[in-house]
């Protein structure tokens, strides 16, 4: 494939061949060329088209670093001592640019329980059988999974293991599980296997140390030598994983057997949901795994009136898909409508539902490869890549572009800057914009201030029943005091292998989230923005700094080039305050349970060291008593506050961020050129090949 070089040369990508007509290489061996990884090496997940387009992107990538390591390298040289801010500006960007990634990963979650087929089907996906352990009950409890794109290779499973310091704290609160307690709730026929959390810990020591280890002290344990034999790099903390928070695409798995009405699915669904509104998901789906499971005998009775009956198993299973299909889209998409803005895209998205199968995927016996549904889902990942592989390449060769452009502009005697700055008129037209953007963003995010109060009383009136459901169990108390213990130990935040995720304080906040959750999502929405949107007043603020620059342009009778050049680090700007925001959101979102959970906490403290006869009886009254006394000294107003001044906070960094950079980006751009009194060391080759790179990416997404 030939490709431009900045100078408008062409270059190939191989070496020119030096064979003869017979096609020998007439070197010797030693001093042959190696052989350049070939495109299908590197991309062997995408068509050649894809092939083609993605190698284009990397160099256009490559040769854009290149230039600004250059810039930055006659940066460094120059900025000795102390530096006026615009160099510092100009300097920082470039450093950003230097040592910007070429892709941050995306994040495809796996939600589902045990058995439900996470491994199977990431197996599949990966091409790769036996990749992940299949049907594990032990070792792989130890980890998490995750898929992201990448372009190394293929596709890429990730495994992050706990850190040593984390196994431990782990390893401890197994054991606290695990240790006996005597009260009335153990008597002579009651088994641990029954209580969910006592078997989870149970597992998880006995997996990594052996049989046996669910009876040995902590201390013991920590001697003892693990029977699983780690990779050298086991370390990687998963506290710095943001687990569900950081996918950008959330898969509920499912067998298909239980996901016609599994109670777990629905929670991983109002889960899933919840990241959408408060965390960067955009996407949701429903992912029914082993398809290929079907008694054709039995199907058959349940068809109904529908005649005549299927004479063979794969008819029957493509019948069922569809019928699942068709209820499960429509169940879903009545449960986003009632937490997510009408004309949100998930909501309208083609496909809420895949019926997939591993097995027949792997080993054809009933359903082609196609029929199976894994294509489907390599499709959908290969979109993503390509969709944000375009998207970071074109933004970053306009950063490198726009960067170069203001650099070119740029003068480092201060006083003649503020001077023409303040006589331009620009500096108050900032300040004054600046302000407007305040009272809009007090305005958008008082949107949130009467769903706020409407879901406090609703907390405090409702609270009193959540209370009492949690502490009474439909199916008696057998192995729920080591339930409860466990509840308390982990600060009200429970989560299960087997049986759903629990989390005390998130439950006594939902009042509050009923209330707030279709506001929130407004406010902090990206695509098709309302009044009550965040990034409507941002694109408002940057179309007016605009006009402004475009009048200037004008009066002064300025280059074109300068005036786009404001535009374009205003883009620049703009994208990294939406990234910064949506960081922030999920953090205000989860104000609300982590801040009952710190009222909370000296009393679940309380309730996990109580022993002896009737435990489980002190721990619940532990538990209600200091709840209502937390409610009525305002538990629920405070978590309201800590959300707010969250808010307020995120306000205060916006409009000071851009107080600052807009107008330094204006000071460097706007400056007429015999005011000039220092040049930037000669940088007119890297500004004309950023200039054909720039030109050369336009031509390439279009």
């Amino acid at each position: 494939m030939a490709t431009s070089n900045p100078a408008g040369t062409e270059e190939m990508e191989v070496e020119q061949d030096p064979r003869g007509a017979e096609g020998e290489d007439p070197r010797p061996a030693c001093e042959r060329p190696r052989k350049r990884r070939r495109l299908d090496d590197k991309y062997k997940a995408f068509n050649e088209d894809e092939k083609v387009l993605l190698k284009k992107y990397d160099d256009l990538e490559t040769k854009t670093r290149k230039i600004i390591e250059a810039t930055y390298g006659k940066f460094t040289a120059l900025t000795q001592g102390t530096m006026p801010e615009g160099i510092n500006y100009l300097k920082k960007r470039l450093d950003t640019l230097k040592e910007k990634t070429s892709l941050d990963s995306i994040c495809i979650g796996f939600l589902g329980p045990t058995g439900a087929g996470k491994s199977s089907l990431i197996n599949a996906i990966l091409g790769k059988e036996l990749f992940l352990p299949v049907s594990c009950s032990s070792t792989c409890t130890s980890c998490t999974v995750h898929v992201t794109r990448s372009t190394s290779d293929f596709y890429e499973a990730k495994v992050h293991l706990l850190s040593d310091q984390e196994w431990k704290d782990e390893v401890k609160k197994c054991v606290a599980i695990l240790s006996r307690i005597e009260d009335e709730d153990n008597d002579d026929n009651e088994v641990d296997t029954y209580d969910d959390s006592v078997q989870e810990a149970s597992s998880t020591l006995c997996g990594i140390y052996g049989d046996g280890a669910e009876k040995k002290a902590y201390e013991d344990l920590l001697k003892m030598k693990m029977k699983v034999t780690l990779p050298p790099r086991r370390i990687i903390k998963i506290k710095e994983k943001e687990s569900v928070a950081a996918c950008s695409v959330l898969w509920i798995i499912s067998d298909i057997e239980r996901a016609q009405g599994e109670k777990v699915q629905g929670l991983l669904l109002d889960e899933s949901i919840k990241a959408c509104v408060g965390g960067k998901c955009t996407d949701i789906a429903l992912v029914a795994t082993k398809s290929d499971n079907l008694n054709l005998r039995a199907y058959n009775s349940t068809r109904g009136n529908r005649e005549p009956p299927i004479q063979n198993k794969h008819d029957a299973i493509l019948e069922r898909n569809e019928d699942l299909k068709a209820k499960k889209e429509k169940s879903i998409k009545e449960k986003l409508k009632r937490r997510l803005p009408p004309d949100s895209e998930i909501i309208n998205k083609p496909n809420l539902v895949y019926t997939v199968s591993a097995n027949e995927f792997c080993e054809p016996e009933h359903l082609n490869q196609e029929e199976t549904e894994i294509p489907k889902l390599r499709e959908y990942i290969r979109e993503i890549y390509l969709k944000e592989k375009k998207k970071v390449v074109s933004e970053y060769v306009a950063d490198a572009y726009g960067i170069h452009q203001l650099a070119e502009n740029f003068g480092s005697e201060e006083r003649l800057v503020e001077q023409h700055f303040q006589e331009s008129g620009v500096e108050a037209f900032v300040n004054s914009e600046v302000d407007t953007l305040m009272q809009n963003l007090e305005r958008c995010f008082g949107e949130l201030e009467q769903p706020l109060c409407d879901g406090v009383e609703y907390a405090k009136r409702s609270c009193k029943s959540r209370v009492n459901k949690f502490l009474t169990k439909e199916n008696g108390y057998r192995g729920f005091h080591k339930t409860l213990k466990a509840v308390c130990l982990k600060n009200g935040v429970y989560v299960s292998k087997t049986f759903a995720r629990i989390d005390f304080n998130e439950d006594l906040a939902t009042p509050i989230y009923d209330k707030i959750s279709g506001h929130f999502g407004n406010v902090f929405r990206t695509k098709r923005p309302t009044r009550q949107s965040l990034w409507l007043h941002l694109q408002a603020f940057k179309n007016e700094v605009k006009k402004k620059i475009d009048e200037i342009g004008k009066r002064h009778k300025l280059p074109e080039s300068k005036t786009d050049t404001c535009t374009r680090e205003m883009e620049v700007m703009l994208t990294k305050l939406k990234k910064k925001i949506l960081r922030r959101k999920k953090a205000i979102y989860d104000t609300l349970p982590l801040s009952i959970q710190n009222d909370l906490k000296p009393h679940y403290e309380v309730a996990s060291n109580v022993r002896g006869a009737r435990s489980c009886d002190q721990m619940k009254m532990i538990l209600r008593e200091n709840i209502e006394r937390e409610v009525r000294n305002n538990m629920f107003e405070k978590a309201k506050l800590k959300m707010k001044s969250h808010l307020l906070k995120l306000k205060e960094e916006i409009v000071t961020t851009l107080k600052k950079e807009v107008s330094i980006v204006l000071k460097l751009a706007l400056l007429q050129q015999e005011q000039l009194a220092v040049m930037l060391p000669d940088i007119e080759k890297e500004c004309r090949g950023m200039k054909h790179l720039y030109d050369e990416t336009l031509r390439t997404t279009q």
